[in-house]
């Protein structure tokens, strides 16, 4: 029971700090289209809107990276440049020894695009109200 208590607080941890990272970006990015766009009703409602549109691409692009959709392209990258660069010899005899090594390090680390997905629906939620307060408030 210890061990699980141990692994609970450690992703407890990772998913909280990368929640609030996730939360800062969105906000600075709907502080930027805020300020652009002269404190506006549009800019505010621009602001949220891209701010959910990047976190959940960025959340979206952690788990198709996590579910390995890009491991043939990086073993790629890393052979091209082993080949060329490095003078040690090749970590990975082929393809299926890369993915075995990084599927192991997958399921020992947690699932940070949740954190990412958590925050873009609060931004998604934020755009829904404002679109509401606009439309009742302006009638457009």
């Amino acid at each position: 029971m210890g061990k699980a208590v141990d692994n609970f607080k450690k992703y407890f941890k990772d998913y909280t700090i990368a929640f609030f990272i996730a939360l800062l970006v969105g906000v600075a990015i709907f502080l930027t289209f805020y300020f652009v766009q002269n404190q506006t009703m549009v800019g505010s409602i621009n602001g949220t809107g891209v701010a959910f549109a990047a976190l959940f691409g960025v959340g979206a692009f952690s788990w198709l990276g996590r579910a390995g959709a890009f491991d043939t392209l990086t073993y790629g990258f890393t052979q091209a440049y082993t080949s060329m660069f490095s003078k040690q010899a090749n970590k990975y005899n082929d393809m299926v020894a890369y993915k075995d090594e990084k599927n192991t390090k997958r399921r020992n680390s947690p699932n940070l695009y949740f954190s990412f997905f958590a925050a873009s629906i609060l931004f998604l939620i934020a755009f829904i109200t404002l679109e509401i307060v606009k439309s009742t408030i302006f009638g457009v």
